[in-house]
């Protein structure tokens, strides 16, 4: 008898996202369509099948697991062992015990599937039309789960009674919905209600799809409660609709997301009329994650004036629920389709919330039965270096379990910093990111977090045996990192968190040079740090370089005004001779005032005599003027410099202005000038402000100004490179901090390091601002000593 006539028998164990995904029916029918017996079951790693049957069959079966699997599994590992026959009649599904999932991994939400797609537009289907058709290859997970196992009681569909037909395809396993554990349809599951603006409902199912299609037709807003929470959704073609959106929700330049409807045969065909896309975009706007992409909008684009004003991009999505689909399919037009929340609340989910929060918001409500149990905002992307960088890493990408590098000396909880917080919970050599929580500023937003972190310790059964935080004092997830007993804290600096991320991301463990580029980092001297070039390791790190400090005039309202940044740089370089400087005229004790008195309007606009007068004693006596060594504050001052953003109506506002005035070609570099200061290196600007003032006095196209600005600081970059090549050895070189999410900057970066030589490293699954945090908090708290 040849080998592969033979019986034989394996065990493989899978590791991954392969639970909640559709995995054991997918194994079953495969084994079934081989003749294999044996079992396949859930357990604590992930899933294991013990399969026999004769050889060249059995080896077949294995050998397909790596390349053919279900759509949403995602495989880690896979393990195989030779064990010796048993005396199997028939393949099965075993249900899993109790020991057997004590660290499970819970899927994300997921947009609807083609073969769903397909019936929820197929008039003979019973689900034709049905706003919450799903099976095992899509629809929601995590945002329904109320506790483990994930088993429909305990979900949100708990209080919906399969009818007979569901419940059959729930439980066959040759069924596409078997054990999809939100498996609805019109006869049993969950309603769309339309709700007038003081929350009467008025109508359901179809009529109330029709009567928010009436409302967002005629310019109206409508509240659209989708699979995370609600968006506010508007026709995105009409001024009068997209003002009065902003106007009311009091967010008056900001850009909004945009949903597109899909071009029949071709998706993307709606979203070509307004926006360029190259090949990674467009897989990143298909991808079954349906994030928000950051894309070029077309010049001729017909979209609103007022969903980015000022900027040539715009945030586009496709649909990802069926509700989406139905609205978009009736509607034929984009929406915009922005978080429905107030200022720095995170995204409201329920219906009553909603209601009372959003009156005089929004004109009606579609409002659906199924409870969200927990905020899940979009995930928003762009494309850099032609990879996936996230902005915001949430919905339809979290929870997702990362294998660490090492193994953690004990379980911790990392908690991120005070906004696009996101949490981390760290045990042996596993870490899980929470999605995207916020600001932590309001009491919703702080709420928000207290209840993630119930989450992830009661989802994975880890109970933290250490916390890790940000070193600022005030900020509120290490002020209640304090407050919690039996742990230790460890107080983890803002820059070394972020390089260690990014090290993370990629799997380095050996020493780099870490560039960490933001807005505000509290530094181990108490100042606020921001611009900064660390040695650094998941041990420890050093500050090889930093850009030269300068004043916040009126701390946090200077970020706010980045005309004060400007105002406090100018001041730096010029101090009394200011005045003359800028016009050639006046006198020395006109001092500082007449650069705002008699300067171009372009540098800074609208301070009074009286501000001025105060503005110059901060000066002289530092009250409410901290230093700061912040590379977003740079790119503040150079945005007000230029006459682009004077005042700031949202954060980081002036840089993606000044980014978007550098798109196209490579500038000049101005002077890079790097001193020795207090036993640091240190980047001084000054050479390159006085260099974009003369350009700016002598009528040079602020885009020409924007791209030398930009060239400057990757060339700085280089610069410290080579520095620490000379002096350190290292050859690795790790980009993160919210700067980095300047493509412009990026880009140029990467690409000169790489032309000289560098290894350099950028994001891939963590984001480069704040929301990365967590995860460089978590390898360095875990591996102290």
């Amino acid at each position: 008898m040849s080998n592969g006539d033979s019986i034989r028998r394996m065990r493989i164990a899978i590791n991954g996202v392969v639970q909640g995904v559709g995995f054991r029916p997918f194994i079953y029918r495969r084994a079934k369509a081989k003749g294999l017996t044996g079992f396949v079951k859930n357990t604590a790693e992930g899933l294991m099948i013990e399969v026999q049957g004769q050889g060249d069959s059995l080896m077949e079966f294995v050998n397909s697991l790596h390349e053919n699997h279900p759509p949403l599994a995602s495989i880690s590992d896979i393990k195989t062992d030779e064990i010796p026959i048993k005396d199997d009649m028939d393949f099965v599904i075993q249900e899993s015990k109790d020991a057997d999932s004590k660290a499970p991994v819970i899927s994300p939400d997921f947009s609807v599937c083609g073969d769903c797609l397909k019936e929820l537009f197929t008039p003979s289907d019973r689900r034709y039309r049905y706003p919450f058709i799903n099976c095992t290859n899509c629809g929601p997970r995590f945002t329904i789960i109320k506790g483990l196992p994930y088993d429909r009681p305990l979900t949100s569909m708990a209080s919906f009674n399969m009818c007979r037909d569901c419940r059959r395809e729930y439980n066959n396993p040759l069924d596409r919905r078997f054990h999809a554990e939100a498996n609805a349809c019109p006869v049993c599951g969950p309603k769309v209600f339309w709700a007038e603006p003081r929350g009467r409902v008025i109508a359901e199912g179809e009529d109330a799809l029709g009567l928010c299609e009436d409302a967002i037709r005629s310019g109206r807003i409508a509240a659209v409660k989708g699979i995370g929470g609600f968006h506010l959704m508007a026709d995105a073609f009409n001024d009068s609709a997209a003002r009065l959106l902003r106007e009311r929700k009091i967010r008056y330049e900001k850009p909004l997301a945009v949903i597109f409807p899909p071009g029949g045969d071709e998706m993307l065909l709606r979203l070509r009329d307004e926006a360029f896309l190259n090949v990674a975009e467009e897989d990143a706007v298909l991808n079954s994650e349906r994030p928000v992409v950051v894309l070029k909008k077309r010049h001729d684009s017909g979209l609103s004036k007022f969903i980015a004003p000022g900027l040539d991009t715009l945030g586009a999505f496709l649909p990802y629920s069926p509700l989406h689909y139905l609205l978009l399919n009736d509607l034929n037009m984009p929406l915009i389709a922005t978080s429905a929340n107030l200022s720095d609340s995170p995204m409201i989910k329920d219906n009553g919330e909603a209601v009372d929060k959003l009156k005089g918001i929004a004109d009606g409500f579609l409002l659906h039965n199924r409870d969200i149990m927990r905020r899940c905002d979009d995930s928003v992307v762009t494309i850099c270096d032609g990879k996936k960088i996230f902005l915001r890493r949430s919905r339809g990408y979290t929870p997702h379990v990362l294998k660490l590098p090492y193994k953690l000396n004990e379980p911790v909880l990392a908690v991120g910093g005070n906004q696009k917080v996101t949490i981390a919970l760290g045990w042996e050599d596993k870490a899980v990111m929470s999605q995207h929580l916020g600001d932590l500023t309001t009491e919703e937003g702080f709420q928000a977090f207290q209840q993630a972190v119930l989450d992830l310790t009661d989802f994975y059964n880890v109970k933290p045996l250490r916390i890790a935080c940000d070193m600022h004092p005030d900020y509120f997830s290490t002020r209640w990192a304090l407050t919690q007993n039996g742990v230790r804290h460890i107080p983890v600096q803002h820059h070394h968190a972020h390089i260690a991320a990014c090290m993370l991301d990629n799997n380095l463990t050996e020493k780099v040079l870490g560039v960490a580029w933001d807005g505000t980092g509290y530094g181990m001297d108490g100042a606020i740090w921001g611009g900064e070039f660390l040695i650094a390791d998941y041990k420890g790190f050093e500050r090889f370089c930093a850009f030269r400090k300068f004043r916040l005039l009126g701390g946090g309202q200077a970020v706010k005004e980045p005309r004060r940044i400007l105002a406090a740089i100018l001041y730096e370089i010029y101090g009394g001779d200011i005045g003359s400087r800028v016009k050639g005229q006046g006198s020395k004790a006109e001092h500082f005032k007449n650069i705002f008195t008699t300067a171009p309007k372009s540098l800074v606009r609208g301070f009074t005599e009286a501000e001025l007068e105060i503005f110059m004693q901060m000066f002289k006596t530092g009250f409410n003027s901290p230093f700061t060594t912040s590379a977003g504050r740079v790119f503040d001052a150079a945005g007000s410099l230029l006459g682009i953003c004077h005042k700031a109506a949202y954060e980081g506002q002036g840089a993606m202005m000044l980014e978007d005035m550098a798109g196209g070609n490579t500038g000049v570099a101005y002077h890079v000038e790097v001193i020795r200061e207090d036993g640091i290196n240190v980047f001084n600007w000054e050479p390159m402000f006085k260099a974009m003032l003369e350009d700016v006095l002598n009528g040079i196209d602020i885009k020409t100004i924007s791209q030398n600005f930009h060239e400057t600081l990757a060339q700085l970059i280089l610069y410290a490179a080579k520095m620490a090549k000379d002096e350190k050895g290292l050859n690795a070189v790790c980009l993160s901090g919210g700067v980095f999410q300047n493509k412009v900057l990026t880009e140029r970066a990467v690409n000169l390091l790489k032309e000289n030589g560098f290894n350099v490293y950028t994001h891939n699954a963590l984001p480069p601002n704040d929301g990365g945090l967590s995860m460089g908090q978590l390898i360095i708290g875990g591996l102290s000593d």
